[in-house]
């Protein structure tokens, strides 16, 4: 049994006041375990200054040693990274930014460039997770995301988790019985992998799909099923289909109403932007 990953959460507090909705949507992600740590980051100001430690203490309902404080100097993602490491924090919990072009920015870095686990949460979501939602591929990097998204579940003891495989036939053969067969092939492939996942216990619905569009079959099927969070994993297994999916995984995360979890398991973005800041620092050579 998988047991619950997020043990050590980043709370950002981005807004002048105690952003309570925000704190609430920790309080259900926080984990019960005795060592278990919440760390709140927030700008300075006067109103987060008088309130926000006790309306944390509060919602979080955790002993004082089980929380602390961190002032922002500035509102930039890198000092958020920096805490994150510096606290070992597994899972950072923000406001989903603005549609905006800084705000398309800070979603992608939040996607690909985080430490560890992101979550964000649109304004008025309910802290629920009854019902969540994850997108899966039967692949190695799936089953590691489906344990993460079951050991949520049991942890929240949600009713339902669904998990979602999309798929398309590209090809110019549309021959109903090929499509069968393909479709067959396909269900047959994930109830395998289910069969040999790890759940937690939990009751897990599979769900195919096929479809051109992931994004509209993801949103289409989380308002039918009535999900309350959608977790996915924003990279593939495949190259050069991850730089596809990188666009798709940001229109996602920025179209979506519902709190989205992201869990960046591949290190191919990490190391390129460890290469960009260590090696590339200097303008290039010029070439004849």
């Amino acid at each position: 049994m998988t047991p619950y990953p997020f043990r050590r959460l980043l709370v950002v507090n981005a807004r002048p006041e105690p952003d309570t909705g925000l704190l609430q949507y920790a309080a259900a992600l926080q984990s019960r375990e005795p060592e278990a740590q919440v760390v709140v980051a927030s700008m300075a100001g006067e109103s987060v200054m008088r309130y926000l430690a006790t309306i944390s203490r509060s919602i979080l309902r955790q002993h004082d040693s089980a929380i602390s404080f961190r002032v922002l100097l500035e509102p930039h993602l890198d000092l958020i990274f920096d805490l994150a490491t510096e606290a070992r924090c597994d899972l950072i919990v923000a406001r989903q930014p603005s549609d905006s072009s800084d705000g398309r920015l800070v979603v992608r870095q939040l996607l690909f460039d985080a430490p560890c686990a992101v979550c964000l949460v649109p304004d008025g979501a309910r802290a629920s997770l009854r019902r969540p939602l994850v997108r899966l591929e039967p692949t190695t990097r799936g089953s590691r995301l489906l344990g993460i998204a079951s050991a949520l579940a049991r942890h929240s003891r949600s009713d339902e988790l669904l998990a979602l495989h999309t798929y398309f036939h590209a090809g110019l053969d549309a021959e109903k019985q090929t499509l069968r067969q393909l479709r067959m092939e396909r269900e047959i492939e994930l109830y395998r992998f289910l069969a040999r996942a790890d759940l937690s216990g939990v009751n897990c619905t599979p769900l195919l799909e096929e479809s051109p569009s992931q994004s509209r079959s993801l949103l289409r099927i989380a308002a039918e099923r009535q999900a309350d969070l959608l977790a996915f994993d924003p990279a593939t297994d495949e190259m050069p289909v991850w730089q596809w999916n990188r666009r798709h995984s940001e229109a996602l995360a920025r179209a979506t109403p519902l709190p989205v979890l992201s869990v960046c398991l591949s290190t191919a973005s990490r190391i390129i932007s460890s290469l960009r800041e260590h090696v590339f620092t200097e303008m290039e050579v010029p070439f004849n």
